[in-house]
């Protein structure tokens, strides 16, 4: 037996009173490529007593399409038995819609700074931890797993140099203040190039962030 609240029954946009809900109906409304990894999610939960967490396309019998997040557990029986599950449900089409655009956005600024030899980087302004993207490892030639923290990361930097970036980085941190330098670098292999680093402060509130 399936039971739905009302909120189920209007993000499939059917009336209470026109639609008994079964497993066999909700697994008909989803979208073919997904339907295969969502049955064995219901599977593999009802068989190991784990709770399930999934995404899926669903299509409504109208046509409209919208994206379902679902997570629930295993309701039991007083042996311990596994009987059925119990959940919710979620419309994340927009959620989904925006981290679709995020990663196409990363792929297209990847691609990007692979043509022009441009690497992106962020820094956490309380933690220290650094973001980068592809390009900057390949400028330092590291593998792309690696983040060095960012005492690390002023190693990289010509000897020379590297009282340069620490104090524009540390203006930038402290002060709010954006900096454009070209400064000697030296990467993870050992070569010698002229790099330009470039940085804009992000201001929550007033405070970097």
């Amino acid at each position: 037996t399936v039971e739905w609240t009302d909120e189920t029954y209007r993000r499939f946009d059917k009336d209470p009173n026109s639609l008994i809900p079964s497993l066999e109906y909700f697994i008909e409304r989803i979208h073919p490529n997904d339907r295969k990894n969502i049955q064995n999610v219901i599977n593999e939960s009802m068989e190991n007593g784990t709770p399930y967490y999934a995404q899926a396309r669903i299509i409504n019998e109208n046509g409209r399409e919208w994206v379902m997040e679902a997570f629930g557990a295993v309701s039991r029986d007083k042996e311990g038995n596994p009987v059925g599950l119990s959940g919710t449900t979620q419309d994340i089409t927009e959620r989904r819609k925006v981290e679709d655009e995020l990663e196409k956005r990363e792929k297209i600024l990847n691609e990007t700074g692979q043509i022009a030899k441009i690497g992106g980087w962020e820094l956490d302004a309380e933690s220290l931890t650094m973001l980068w993207t592809k390009e900057t490892h390949h400028i330092h030639e590291v593998s792309e797993d690696y983040i060095p923290p960012l005492d690390k990361a002023y190693d990289y930097y010509h000897p020379d140099d590297k009282h340069i970036v620490e104090t524009v980085v540390q203006n930038a941190l402290n002060n709010a203040e954006s900096y454009d330098q070209e400064v000697r670098f030296i990467t993870a292999k050992g070569k010698q190039l002229t790099v330009r680093i470039v940085g804009k402060p992000h201001l929550i509130d007033g405070k970097v962030v």
